[in-house]
C-alpha cells in the first residue's frame, strides 16, 4: 500500500509530467512559466485528485450503528417499519442478497422512501473503517468520472444540483433527485453506491506564515525575497475522537504559493 501519493512517482511510466502537471510549486493556479502549452488554462496532474488518506465510517449521521440489509433482515421491522410499508417490507424480506444499498430500489423500495433510509444502511457486514470512498458533496469532476462507469451527463448533473441553494444532501439519496431520466440515475445510483459518500473525516491544510514587509519596487517577479516565509501542508484525520496528524510536509523550498502583493487564490 502507498505511504505517500507522492510515491506514485516510483511507478514505471509515471512521470513527473504526468503526476504534477504544468502545476510545478503545487498552488493550484497558473504561475508564470508554468503554462507550457500557451493556452492560458492550468494542466493539471494526477496529484490535486489523489489521496492515501480517505477512510469513511460506516456508520449513521448520529454515530449510531447502521442495519446491514443482507445479514439483519431480522431487525428490518424494528430499524425500516416508520418509513416502508408491509409490501415492501415484504419484497426486502425475499429478495436476493444486495449488491449495494441502491438495489433496494429494486425491491419495492421508492425514491422518495430510499432517501429517509439510506443513512440507516450498509453491506458492509460489520466493518467500521472503509478506505477509499469518494465524497460526492464535494469532489470535482475529475473524481467524480472515475467512478465505476459513471457517465458524463450524470456527473454533470450531480455537480449542478449539489449546488442549488438549499437542497438536502444529507446521505446520498439526494442523486435521485437530480434532472435526469429516473432509470438513467437509478441505474448509476446501483454502479456507484458502494464507493461513495457524504462525509469527510480527513482534511488538508496548505499554510503559508510570512513576517516582514514589502521591499519598495518588487513584484512576484523579483528574484529578491520580499519577506521570509514558510509553507507547509499537513493532513489530519478527524476520524478517531481526537484528530491525529497522518501527514506533514515543508513545502517552502517550493517557493511563495501565490503572488506576495495580492490576497490567496481560490483553486
Amino acid at each position: 500500500p502507498f505511504e505517500t501519493v507522492e510515491e506514485l512517482l516510483y511507478v514505471r511510466g509515471v512521470t513527473a509530467a504526468l503526476f504534477w502537471g504544468e502545476d510545478r510549486n503545487q498552488n493550484v493556479i497558473l504561475d508564470p512559466g508554468e503554462d507550457t502549452d500557451e493556452d492560458g488554462e492550468i494542466d493539471y496532474g494526477f496529484y490535486p485528485f489523489l489521496t492515501v488518506h480517505s477512510v469513511d465510517k460506516d456508520l449513521r449521521a448520529d454515530g449510531s450503528a447502521r442495519l446491514d440489509i443482507n445479514t439483519g433482515r431480522q431487525n428490518f421491522q424494528q430499524q425500516l417499519g416508520d418509513v416502508l410499508g408491509g409490501q415492501a417490507m415484504q419484497q426486502l424480506m425475499t429478495a436476493p442478497p444486495f449488491q449495494s444499498i441502491a438495489h433496494v430500489l429494486d425491491s419495492g423500495v421508492s425514491p422518495e422512501q430510499f432517501k429517509k433510509i439510506a443513512d440507516r444502511l450498509t453491506i458492509a457486514q460489520g466493518a467500521t473503517d472503509i478506505p477509499g470512498r469518494v465524497n460526492i458533496n464535494t469532489a470535482p469532476k475529475q473524481v467524480l468520472m472515475c467512478l465505476p462507469n459513471a457517465q458524463e451527463q450524470f456527473v454533470d448533473a450531480l455537480l449542478s444540483y449539489r449546488t442549488t441553494e438549499g437542497v438536502d444532501l444529507s446521505n446520498i439519496g439526494w442523486v435521485l433527485d437530480v434532472a435526469l431520466d429516473d432509470n438513467l440515475k437509478r441505474a448509476q445510483l446501483k454502479e456507484i453506491a458502494n464507493f461513495i459518500t457524504v462525509r469527510s473525516y480527513q482534511f488538508r491544510a496548505d499554510v503559508v506564515g510570512r513576517v516582514g514587509e514589502r521591499v519598495e519596487g518588487t513584484d512576484a517577479s523579483d528574484e529578491r525575497k520580499p519577506f521570509a516565509f514558510k509553507r507547509f501542508v499537513a493532513i489530519y484525520d478527524a476520524g478517531a475522537e481526537t484528530p491525529r496528524l497522518v501527514y506533514f510536509k515543508d513545502m517552502t523550498i517550493l517557493g511563495f504559493p501565490y503572488d506576495p502583493w495580492e490576497k490567496p487564490q481560490s483553486p
